[in-house]
């Protein structure tokens, strides 16, 4: 297809070679309908007996009938087959509906319609053994998209995505010069030392070898902490050292990687282990040993596959685009002028093999680098529209991200889709930085299933919603995927300059005799200057300087969102320290109603991080049984409202709610905190800890905390829990009003075995004010959660890749290599 030139732009495009007579334009009007096929002609009348052959095409057509009658609505019918895109198809002001005007690209009923950035591979050869190579065209390899050079980051056959050739895995190697003595010096060296020395690898011996295509491998891991990955191309291999130098910087300094499970106390001292498989070389050819394997030599221009089974390679297509179809009206980045696209609408449609996400050195992370800032990395885009949609349509076997809603972004439809086999993000909402323009709001997400997504960037989850406010999550099923299910999220308070030269927060305090005046004032430069998260997308000059959160939080968009009936489940299966449900410095005033989150193998299934207050969590069923961590369930830090929820748990250890009563960020006041009227069950016999637990410190405010009403239950001990329910908040002196009425008693469900939480009549539950949960809309609108656990029960509790493993599979950490 031939290159678009986007934005306003197009206007002055003429029209196609075809060319519209008046006698085909009168042929168009009458009908008010355009039909495309595969098997159709771009010179045809675009009718159904003899159909156009390309979405531009029919777009074009779109454009004269808006001209004749800007009133009527337009609908383009796509027949049955696959239609292949080599660019982004954009869709700017001229294509624009209107308040009177709704156009519509839609497959015809009952068809499948296939929108596939992918292109066939053809021609392969023979190789060695049972791998087979094929070269690509010159023309491919020339291409550059949005500043980022063309590269095959991805491959797809008819199976579904293929797996890019992956060395064994390793542990970085920690040095000498990477370590302060003095354990009580930690925290501080990972503070400043940590900000810096981020496009290195040093790798044990025998990990770099001379790879027929070592140009072209990348590294593939997590640097140093184990709730993200990076993919960091090489500058150069130096083999007499045992080190990689990248060319672009990971988002943390690439150290070894010290998961939950393989630390503790033992024998009465601390340890530590770490992961002897954190990082891989990928995409070099020597690596490739299983069926379904490929790699890219990009100087010979080929393709290296064994095939997944006996003439696959027939059915292979690599991903010439990110985008298939971009949405994008003007978009006013200082300003408010902004015009955004309207009324257009997609149903119906399958869109498929998009390319991996690349970072590239402008590239601006998204809380811990889980998303990119503005980037063209989803297979449908709306940058700059309001009132538009995308329905009932399939995002499938794709590199990148499915939707995204960028920048400008109103009144947004994704609602009763597919995703499945997604590299990153299932759907991302991104407004702009911490600021007063507030323009991506009032959108809707609703009855969407998606899951085994994030299988690339395996951070990917499978809703993310980042600045973004007023919005409604509702009727989704988010399921098997490698981390978190749902983020909402901005940018943290300890990122704000403070009143000192441009010093973060969080460096600020951290001025002490042991550290260099140079060193102090090189992480400071690397944190404004070189730091891809978050930070360049402050808009400095909007904010001010801001003493408090309060006077922060108004800057945060991500404000009265609604996430409610949905079904979060079988998550981090590969990362950890992540969760089902994920909070961290949005606004105020966000609800989180009626949802059921179970099966997480690690740390909390629900989670409310740092810097998160204000936020309303009611009415949700939470279940962690028999998970991999010994961890607790919920965490609520700061002040938040955790009210009329019922929490069954299965663990080793930690309470079922653990409550942190300290403020966000520079502030010293404590937001009321709210966790009252809550069944609380405790399945194991082996977890004598809270029911509920308070951690405040010096923030000890309980005239500034509702906790009371709540019902307490241990059927696995003689006296359900009475002892450990007066033991909840047992670090209170007496008078002090907090859980007074709180009581341990069976709240008799009406079967727990068979996941009915319904209460009986004469449940104490009922007595304490809890407010009976309405089950029955739970889950996608065709298949409510509780309605399919009856009929098939419960999917087998996911295991993590990283800590469901048993100790003796991590590497102790030797003592005098302690930080």
């Amino acid at each position: 297809m031939m290159r678009l030139i986007s934005g306003l732009a197009v206007a002055s495009v003429l029209l196609c070679s075809a060319g519209f007579g008046a006698e085909r334009l009168a042929g168009l009007s009458r009908a008010g309908e355009l039909y495309v096929s595969p098997a159709g002609d771009d010179a045809a009348a675009g009718t159904r007996q003899a159909p156009f052959a390309t979405l531009k095409e029919a777009r074009e057509a779109v454009r004269e009938l808006k001209k004749q009658d800007p009133s009527k609505d337009i609908t383009v019918w796509f027949d049955e087959g696959t239609y292949a895109f080599t660019e982004t198809e954009v869709f700017g002001l001229e294509d624009s509906g209107s308040e009177k005007q709704k156009i519509s690209y839609r497959a015809l009923p009952g068809k499948e319609v296939v929108f596939s950035a992918g292109a066939p591979v053809t021609n392969w050869k023979t190789s060695h053994g049972e791998i087979v190579y094929a070269e690509l065209p010159e023309a491919w390899t020339d291409r550059v998209q949005n500043a980022k050079a063309w590269y095959p980051y991805a491959l797809f056959d008819a199976d579904g995505p293929l797996t890019r050739s992956r060395s064994v895995g390793f542990a970085p190697l920690d040095t000498a010069e990477d370590k302060v003595p003095g354990e009580s010096n930690i925290g501080h060296f990972f503070m400043l030392k940590y900000n810096m020395d981020r496009d290195f690898i040093r790798c044990p011996e025998g990990v770099l070898k001379p790879w027929k295509n070592a140009a072209d491998v990348e590294v593939f891991g997590m640097p140093t902490h184990q709730w993200l990955v990076n993919y960091l191309p090489v500058e150069s291999l130096d083999y007499e050292n045992n080190r990689i130098n990248l060319s672009l910087d990971a988002t943390y300094p690439v150290k070894r990687v010290f998961p939950s499970a393989g630390s503790g106390m033992e024998n009465g001292k601390w340890v530590r282990r770490y992961l002897p498989d954190s990082l891989w070389i990928e995409n070099a050819i020597e690596d490739i040993d299983e069926p379904g394997e490929w790699a890219y030599d990009s100087a010979a221009r080929r393709i290296y596959l064994w095939p997944r089974a006996p003439g696959a390679e027939a059915t292979v297509r690599v991903p010439m685009l990110r985008e298939i179809i971009r949405v994008e009206g003007v978009n006013d980045t200082k300003g408010d002028a902004d015009r955004p696209v309207k009324n257009l609408h997609f149903e119906g449609i399958t869109f498929a093999h998009g390319n991996r996400d690349v970072w590239i050195k402008d590239s601006i992370g998204l809380q811990h680098d889980w998303e990119m800032f503005d980037t063209d990395s989803a297979l449908v885009r709306f940058r700059g529209a309001e009132n538009c949609s995308v329905k009932d349509s399939v995002f499938r076997d794709s590199g990148g991200t499915g939707v995204r809603i960028d920048l400008y972004g109103q009144g947004i439809e994704v609602s009763g889709c597919k995703m499945h086999d997604i590299g990153h993000t299932g759907i991302l909402l991104a407004g702009y930085g911490p600021g007063t323009k507030d323009v991506n709001k009032g959108n809707l997400i609703s009855n969407n299933d998606i899951h085994d997504f994030g299988q690339l960037y395996w951070h990917g989850c499978g809703i993310h919603v980042w600045q973004s406010g007023h919005n409604r999550i509702t009727h989704n099923r988010i399921w098997r995927g490698p981390y978190n299910g749902l983020v909402m999220c901005g940018v943290r308070g300890r990122w704000i300059r403070s009143m000192e030269k441009g010093t973060p927060i969080h460096l600020a305090s951290l001025k002490s005799s042991f550290f260099p005046k140079d060193l102090h004032a090189k992480a400071c430069d690397y944190v404004y200057n070189r730091q891809r998260e978050l930070i360049p997308t402050i808009r400095w000059d909007e904010i001010g300087e801001p003493k408090t959160a309060d006077e922060f939080v108004k800057f945060l968009h991500a404000r009265h969102n609604l996430f409610e009936d949905n079904e979060v489940h079988n998550l981090v299966e590969k990362m950890g320290d992540g969760n089902a449900i994920y909070l961290s410095c949005t606004g105020l005033e966000n609800r989180l109603r009626r949802n059921l989150v179970y099966n997480v193998p690690t740390i909390q299934p629900f989670r409310y991080d740092d810097d998160q207050i204000g936020t309303m969590v009611t009415e949700n069923i939470i279940v962690n049984l028999k998970p991999d961590s010994e961890h607790g369930t919920v965490v609520m830090k700061r002040g938040n409202v955790f009210n009329n929820n019922i929490v069954v748990w299965d663990t080793e250890r930690g309470p079922g709610v653990s409550v942190g009563a300290w403020p966000p960020d520079f502030s010293e006041i404590s937001e009321p905190l709210s966790a009252s009227r809550n069944i609380l069950v405790n399945l194991n016999a082996r977890n004598h800890d809270r029911f509920l637990h308070v951690k405040a410190g010096k923030w000890y405010q309980p005239e500034r905390w509702e906790i009371d009403n709540n019902l307490y239950w241990h059927p696995e001990m003689k006296d359900g829990g009475k002892v450990l329910a007066k033991r909840t908040l047992d670090l209170l002196p007496e008078g002090h009003g907090v859980d007074v009425h709180s009581r341990a008693g069976d709240p008799l469900f009406q079967c727990l075995e068979k996941w009915d939480f319904n209460l009986k009549p004469e449940s104490p539950a009922l007595k304490l004010g809890f407010k009976p949960i309405e089950r029955s809309q739970i889950g996608l609108l065709s298949d409510p959660a509780f309605e399919r656990i009856a009929r098939e029960g419960v999917l087998p509790q996911s295991r993590s890749f990283i800590n469901s493993r048993p100790k003796s599979s991590y590497v102790l950490e030797d003592v005098g290599d302690r930080l």
